[in-house]
């Protein structure tokens, strides 16, 4: 196997063996997540790196690897035999050595929503990462993304270029695609790579965040630390809200009307009872109530 030249190298001084990626849908609990484990004392969380979507989302390394190796003249990949799981460990290994430098020598989170539908990819790249998978009622996650630019003053959403500012923000059914997509591309990976990622409940996390840190902590091979637990329970954090204070909780969305509502769960009702909050029955008596 070729994939033996890449272990030395991921053992060298400096090199973070083991990251951690914060993966779901955006809206879900990833940033509130990663925030809370930033206080175990091995870890350190960074802020969202969007790098890896620009570089490898949609398989694009995975394509310039076939490329090369589809080539009728010889090229040193196909001649030195690099098979594609040692390409892109290498690659990785790149990014994981910047990332690593910034780290203050701890073991390093990466919060970026983006990545979930890439995780897949990102397991190549980083063998021996783990990934935190959080799921959030939709509803809740969708209310919270049409009220997304509340978080943000004028200013700064005058000066923020167009992709900065994601389509979801002012569009329910963008919105609910997004999820869906999300929470389904994490449910698969997560059954795919069950040794290797974990997914999580916002809302068990909310409930007991004490013993749903120390599951996540086990999980990553931790050590347990009171830490995590502490700042989530104690901490409201990315609130779609917190501009307008006498607007109700991210988690109401008393507000939808029926068209709403339906327009939802057109988009969303297999992958809420995939992901546990009702089957189609329960979807239809939420729209009537």
């Amino acid at each position: 196997m070729s994939m033996e030249h890449v272990r030395p190298y991921l053992g060298l001084e400096g090199i973070c063996p083991n990251p951690v990626f914060v993966i779901g849908s955006p809206r879900s609990g990833t940033t509130a997540t990663a925030q809370s484990l930033n206080r175990h004392p091995d870890l350190r969380v960074g802020k969202e790196s969007y790098v890896l979507s620009d570089l490898f989302k949609d398989g694009r390394a995975e394509r310039i690897w076939e490329n090369q190796m589809g080539r009728a003249t010889p090229c040193w990949l196909d001649h030195e035999d690099v098979e594609l799981d040692e390409w892109l460990a290498f690659v990785g290994l790149g990014i994981n050595a910047l990332f690593s430098s910034r780290s203050e020598g701890l073991r390093w989170i990466d919060q970026t929503p983006l990545y979930t539908p890439m995780a897949p990819t990102l397991a190549k790249m980083f063998p021996g990462a783990k990934f935190i998978h959080i799921v959030r009622d939709g509803r809740h996650v969708v209310r919270s993304m049409t009220n997304f630019e509340r978080k943000f003053d004028d200013e700064l959403l005058a000066n923020a270029k167009a992709n900065e500012i994601p389509k979801w923000s002012n569009d329910l059914r963008k919105g609910a695609e997004t999820w869906a997509t999300w929470v389904e591309a994490g449910l698969d990976f997560s059954a795919a790579q069950p040794d290797r990622c974990l997914t999580v409940w916002n809302e068990k996390v909310s409930a007991d965040p004490h013993d749903q840190f120390a599951t996540i902590l086990e999980f990553l091979d931790l050590r347990h630390h009171p830490g995590p637990g502490n700042f989530f329970d104690k901490k409201r954090i990315g609130s779609s809200f917190k501009l307008d204070p006498t607007r109700p909780d991210d988690d109401d969305w008393s507000e939808w009307d029926k068209k709403r509502r339906k327009e939802f769960v057109a988009v969303a009702s297999d992958t809420m009872e995939r992901a546990g909050y009702g089957d189609h029955d329960a979807m239809k008596s939420w729209i009537d109530g």
